[in-house]
């Protein structure tokens, strides 16, 4: 038999080898893109999941932030400026009219201020008030002669869920004109809580 009658290359152990080795070259280059394309899915897997689960238990931190303002524009609404969450508590219980060391009316406003966080604060760091008569702001820094302890108790510090009673001294412009009180949350949302007016005819006059 002639030998052209078979045109085909001859095998070499050389080409061989070559040919063994751009097989398994490529075989590893899809081996790669194989576990690559696997963790990719497994990625967008992973994400799906975890804003399903975020989704059924409602758990987005843009519902988380707009929480607080919601609660905050309720309590506005309802006049309300006392608070009771996971990490404070505030009730304004009471508000007495006295005069400051110059004769000039004043208010006393109290307030009993729980920290339930391990962070120590005072009702000044975390729920500082502002107070209002009409249009006009009210200073609430009034000094008195005979100063009750709970006004010195505004900067007192605590934490753990204790509670702490303290008062605020504002000066006021007349004792005719109703007190307007805000309280601001100063730690976490900082925006005003809400605001309650109270009115001073009702409130008895220390001389």
């Amino acid at each position: 038999m002639s030998k052209y009658l078979d045109d085909r290359p001859v095998s070499t152990p050389a080409m061989d080898r070559h040919e063994k080795r751009r097989a398994q070259k490529r075989q590893a280059t899809s081996v790669v893109l194989i576990v690559l394309e696997l963790l990719v899915l497994a990625g967008v897997i992973s994400v799906f999941f975890h804003f399903f689960f975020k989704l059924q238990n409602r758990d987005f931190d843009t519902a988380e932030s707009a929480k607080p303002a919601k609660q905050e524009s309720e309590a506005a609404k309802s006049g309300s400026v006392n608070v009771d969450n996971d990490k404070f508590a505030l009730t304004c219980y009471k508000v007495q009219i006295v005069r400051d060391v110059d004769g000039k009316p004043a208010a006393l406003i109290y307030f009993n201020f729980t920290n339930k966080t391990s962070e120590p604060l005072s009702m000044s760091d975390v729920f500082p008030p502002s107070v209002r008569q009409g249009d006009t702001d009210c200073e609430t820094f009034a000094t008195l002669e005979d100063a009750p302890e709970e006004l010195y108790n505004r900067d007192l510090q605590i934490s753990d869920g204790q509670s702490v009673e303290c008062c605020y001294a504002v000066k006021l412009h007349d004792t005719m004109d109703t007190l307007t009180l805000t309280i601001h949350d100063n730690y976490e949302t900082f925006t005003d809580i809400g605001s309650v007016d109270i009115p001073l005819q009702s409130k008895e006059t220390d001389s």
